[in-house]
């Protein structure tokens, strides 16, 4: 099943449109912010601010602008990858801990494969998003936590510590962070009292360097509280937040994750019990977090996979890590043999590669918009920055799509009043509209004149929405194309 993993991957990556889903064309505005050596958070009136993840971009510009690469989406979706694949590694390093390696000489590679079909469930995990980012700031955080605790180094636990006050760049469910990290290093080890508040000010320290990188500029500042706190909660995802967990492997690692728990916890084992200590702690402060942020306006389901990611945790290393060496025909093997066979069930990857319709409608707007650039015209598109790119516009779109959706859903409208005059000014000659971005810019409505119209892909038509397109790996990214002028 990791070979099918790996060639669905492989087949989804080479993707050469920045549209597979919408948070790709968020996530390419803000590389194409820093290769033009702007911040990352701007001023609201150019309405192109995302709710990105300052540790997201800034990792992606920093591995792949040396390299020439920071503005192909397809290589920014590979650094994404491997960060998915260091957090699978990180959790199987974490769990095959707990055992011995002549009881369990394959458990590595066993859980690193499992983790991998875990984390790439989620259909956020190979385009540029912070979900795989997430998951390896949690399981590393814990590893480190781990290794401090069992060596008792002072120096593993300030490591421990600063790497955990960085959560907050990652994305803000993870802020608390630091403060669960440093719950489990003290509790879980008498330290001296100087080495105590050396641990305490070191974190306060760099947890405050990482939370004013976000709240000391006024316009991230800004992002921070009204577009990323100010959206309110999506009652209507309460529905879906049970869906999520009526079915697959969230069932499965749900209804285990209790009874292993509490297994781990009768154990006298000091590696189970720091686990059990650390799991709680940074899951409490790291892990929780994501389930509120689920119920987010226009949040999808992404943000419970670090969820089940934690929850496979403790169910692993009691199933298998640490359980006692047992036959196959007992009891316990029986449950443990039926338990990984259904999981491994759940997580056969279903994602498919984008369709040659999906190819082709890239394929027009980048001739459509190569033509328009060619002849001089002044381009707005709505959504995505790869045919713009490719035109040889690499300089910071204005007036996203999306951007213009969270100002509305999060009650900032009035702050569009420099969009709706670029609009009423006719500040471009040629608008392409993808999935009626701008519903509700009336200015753009009244100064511009639908000229021509193409369909969505086959695919994308029928599946888009919540739950089956986000199964199939696709959201409502590539949707019908309006072609505007002005009037």
């Amino acid at each position: 099943m990791v070979v099918l993993l790996l060639i669905e991957l492989a087949l989804r990556i080479r993707f050469p449109w920045d549209l597979m889903l919408r948070c790709e064309s968020s996530f390419m505005t803000t590389m194409l912010k820093l290769h033009n050596g702007q911040p990352l958070f701007g001023p609201i009136a150019d309405a192109n601010n995302s709710v990105a993840s300052p540790a997201l971009s800034y990792v992606t510009f920093a591995v792949l602008r040396p390299l020439g690469l920071d503005l192909d989406i397809r290589w920014c979706r590979l650094v994404t990858i491997l960060a998915g694949m260091a957090a699978a590694a990180c959790a199987a390093s974490t769990i095959t801990r707990l055992s011995t390696a002549e009881r369990d000489r394959y458990g590595f590679a066993f859980a690193f494969g499992v983790a991998m079909l875990l984390i790439f469930k989620n259909f956020t995990a190979d385009v540029p998003h912070p979900d795989n980012w997430l998951a390896l700031h949690a399981v590393a955080t814990l590893l480190l936590c781990g290794r401090a605790l069992a060596k008792r180094s002072p120096a593993l636990a300030t490591a421990a510590l600063m790497f955990a006050s960085a959560g907050a760049l990652i994305g803000l469910e993870a802020a608390p962070a630091p403060l669960g990290a440093l719950a489990a290093v003290l509790l879980g080890n008498r330290w001296e009292w100087k080495t105590t508040m050396v641990l305490i000010v070191v974190t306060l320290v760099s947890w405050s360097a990482a939370l004013s990188i976000l709240l000391v500029p006024s316009d991230s500042r800004w992002v921070v509280f009204n577009l990323s706190l100010g959206r309110g909660f999506d009652v209507t995802s309460l529905w879906l937040l049970a869906y999520e967990f009526a079915r697959g492997h969230y069932l499965i690692l749900a209804s285990l994750a209790i009874p292993c728990f509490v297994d781990l916890v009768a154990r006298r084992e000091p590696a189970c019990r720091r686990f059990i200590l650390i799991w709680c702690c940074v899951g409490l402060a790291e892990i929780l977090p994501a389930v509120p942020a689920y119920l987010i306006k226009m949040v999808p389901a992404d943000g419970l996979a670090v969820t089940a990611l934690w929850l496979f945790l403790v169910v692993w290393a009691c199933v298998w890590s640490a359980a006692p060496r047992d036959e196959v025909g007992t009891t316990f093997g029986v449950l443990r043999l039926t338990a990984t066979v259904l999981l491994l069930l759940a997580l056969v990857p279903v994602r498919f590669p984008p369709a040659q319709s999906a190819y082709e409608y890239g394929e027009r707007l980048d001739r459509a918009v190569a033509a328009d650039v060619r002849a001089g015209k002044r381009v707005l598109l709505a959504r995505g920055t790869s045919p713009l790119i490719r035109a040889g516009v690499t300089s910071v779109p204005l007036d996203r799509a999306d951007t213009v959706s969270l100002l509305w859903l999060s009650g900032s409208g009035g702050r569009l009043a420099a969009t709706n005059e670029r609009f009423q000014h006719h500040a471009y000659d040629r608008i392409y509209d993808i999935g009626d971005g701008y519903g509700l810019a009336a200015a753009m409505r009244a100064a511009y004149q639908p000229v021509d119209h193409w369909p969505a892909p086959d695919f994308f038509a029928r599946n888009v929405g919540r739950p089956w397109g986000y199964v199939f790996g696709f959201d409502d990214g590539m949707q019908d194309v309006v072609v505007l002028e002005p009037r």
